[in-house]
């Protein structure tokens, strides 16, 4: 197993250039690209987003709830 611990900071995409990038080798995301197929976490506008391709131009979004600031 893998893991990899980041911050939202981290993860700062509002201006572009941030973000992470997991490359899944064997598999192809869209009708576009090539293998590997990126997996992207971002920090966008405040919401913590999940980019997936699956054969398709524009990715399926996940967007994770955070935690309350207590």
């Amino acid at each position: 197993m893998v893991q990899v611990h980041v911050t939202q900071k981290d993860l700062d995409n509002n201006n572009g250039g941030g973000g992470l990038e997991i490359y899944i080798e064997g598999v192809v995301g869209n009708t576009v690209d090539v293998d590997p197929c990126p997996v992207f976490i971002e920090n966008y506008k405040g919401d913590i987003r999940i980019c997936i391709w699956n054969d398709t131009q524009d990715p399926q979004i996940i967007i994770l709830k955070k935690q309350p600031v207590k």
